[in-house]
């Protein structure tokens, strides 16, 4: 904190261990995720741990019902009651 950020590398900023989902995940575990954790993505990736994509809000937006799409994205932007108990 405090440094400057064109110094810093990916390693100083980045989540470790990641969080990550499978494919088979759902789209509300996915939500969950997101919420739980206070990202905006999360990479998916295979049984061999290769990160074969991402689940963005984006993309969850656009998979959700128009009227249902606004909800949603409010729902995984702003934390849980629980959330802070959960994220690190």
């Amino acid at each position: 904190q405090g440094r400057n950020p064109l110094e810093l590398t990916a390693a100083d900023c980045m989540t470790s261990p990641p969080v990550t989902v499978t494919p088979e995940a759902s789209l509300s575990e996915c939500c969950d995720i997101l919420e739980a954790k206070q990202i905006r993505r999360v990479p998916v990736v295979d049984h061999t741990g290769r990160c074969i994509g991402m689940v963005s809000q984006a993309d969850i937006a656009r998979h959700a019902p128009k009227h249902e799409a606004a909800e949603v994205l409010k729902q995984v932007s702003q934390p849980s009651v629980g959330a802070s108990a959960i994220a690190p």
